[in-house]
């Protein structure tokens, strides 16, 4: 024990003598190691987050949406009528099927008067969002083209203050009157928060249709239970250019595999920075192991002294300089 004491006084003689070497050392090997947890813990973080966001959004279905490169978009353009006669012609495959709006509207307040994102709502819940007042839009509103409408709760802060209720109130989008049936509660670990995803205001889409009369943004629709997405892909785009002409294009999107997808590339991302801090860890490991071959070069020549009048190997390793 005594013989480990010595030691240990011996290597903090040695680091305090050589005290700039041995706090450049420790510097690289601190900042190594704590980048790769940052980096490790950044990205699973923000993977994490990213993956609940998306996640409380329910099963986005399938969009189709006009191709704009088309020699003739407008004559392709989505009508809301639409929706109906594909509903009818590819109802073998699918379940759902309603125009799609999203627009920004002047949207006036409690005297505030804002610029924000209006969507429209098909009444059918799909997905995990939870009400902090009142009702969600339901499919009675969206049969009535009703006039009300539903906020985020950051839309509510925004227009009544944080201890303020948006819940009954009226509210002017582009100038038509909608009562507030309902408030989201805020968005959980989010990413949507920072970006500005998270004010919203919705309404039935058949009143949006009121609003915004013509072509629609897109169209939305489920699958039926079993059906493939190629078979879906071909009767809904199939029916289209029934209606609008063979050479209409449009964009069919899988929602959910591009969020699968992306969230797939944030991992492939957050690996990639968890190398390039396995890296700086190296490059501090590489530090170290050279400072150690320079302190063993710096006693070479006593190390032969004492080898040649005949020190033995505990003698060597035991002795201070």
């Amino acid at each position: 024990m005594t013989r480990f004491f010595a030691y240990a006084g011996e290597a903090l003689d040695a680091i305090w003598r050589n005290r700039t070497r041995s706090l450049l050392t420790m510097l690289g090997m601190i900042v190594g190691t704590s980048s790769v947890i940052a980096v490790l813990g950044i990205g699973n973080a923000a993977s994490n987050g990213i993956a609940a966001s998306l996640n409380s959004f329910g099963d986005p279905g399938f969009i189709v949406q006009v191709d704009p490169k088309q020699d003739d978009p407008i004559a392709a353009s989505i009508q809301f009528r639409d929706s109906a006669s594909v509903a009818e012609a590819a109802g073998d495959v699918v379940q759902y099927v309603s125009p799609q709006y999203q627009r920004n509207y002047h949207i006036k307040a409690n005297g505030i008067d804002y610029i924000g994102a209006v969507t429209s709502d098909n009444g059918i819940v799909l997905d995990t969002l939870t009400m902090r007042e009142g009702r969600r839009i339901n499919e009675d509103d969206v049969a009535a083209a009703a006039r009300v409408t539903t906020v985020s709760r950051p839309i509510e802060r925004r227009f009544f203050g944080e201890n303020g209720s948006a819940l009954g109130a009226q509210i002017t989008i582009d100038g038509v009157r909608f009562r507030v049936v309902g408030v989201f509660d805020d968005l959980k670990a989010s990413i949507f928060n920072n970006a500005g995803g998270s004010d919203f205001v919705t309404i039935p889409y058949t009143t949006f249709h009121e609003l915004a009369p013509g072509p629609v943004d897109a169209l939305n629709f489920y699958a039926r239970k079993g059906a493939s997405v190629d078979q879906v892909k071909s009767a809904v785009i199939g029916e289209l250019r029934h209606l609008h002409g063979p050479r209409a294009e449009y964009d069919f999107q899988d929602v959910l595999s591009f969020l699968n997808t992306f969230t797939s590339i944030i991992a492939v991302v957050s690996l990639g920075l968890t190398a390039i801090g396995g890296v700086a860890l190296l490059v501090a490991g590489i530090g170290i192991m050279n400072i150690m071959l320079v302190s063993v070069a710096e006693r070479t020549r006593e190390i032969g002294i004492r080898k040649a009048i005949g020190g033995s190997r505990n003698d060597i390793v035991s002795s201070k300089r």
